[in-house]
């Protein structure tokens, strides 16, 4: 019995060093055309920057703080680690926290533009309107 736990546990921890190795990793190696964060370095390729006004890059690079300030990579590897899914809804979720806390700390309708220049998704678009809605409400 104490060989089957020890298997099990050893199993889980494993597993449980797979998904912060890819935390860790995924963001700095990964082929990607967003930004991105680890919750330690955010990420954003060239050919996003190059696409971006100084302005849009700063409100994407805060929605990828709130990403870190809401710890939402920590919660993520809590539940990978408990063989919980990321599921479709917590991600959107996840998102929407992150573009509050960008629209909190920059202009909304400059990450509201950056999401349209980035993607066509229906769920970035209906970010946008989303955040330009938030934008008209601060302006007054």
């Amino acid at each position: 019995m104490a060989l089957a736990l020890q298997i099990i546990v050893g199993a889980w921890l494993a597993w449980c060093a797979l998904c912060l190795g890819s935390m860790l990793l995924v963001p700095l190696i990964a082929p990607s055309h967003t930004a991105s964060t680890n919750g330690l370095v955010i990420v954003v390729p060239f050919e996003v920057r190059k696409k971006l006004t100084a302005a849009e890059l700063e409100a994407i690079v805060a929605h990828e703080r709130g990403h870190r300030a809401r710890l939402h990579v920590v919660k993520n590897l809590l539940r990978a680690c408990c063989f919980m899914k990321h599921t479709p809804e917590r991600a959107a979720a996840q998102e929407i926290e992150a573009d509050d806390y960008a629209a909190e700390r920059t202009d909304p309708a400059m990450l509201a533009s950056a999401l349209r220049k980035l993607s066509s998704h229906p769920f970035d678009l209906y970010r946008a309107e989303r955040l330009d809605c938030i934008a008209a409400r601060k302006a007054g």
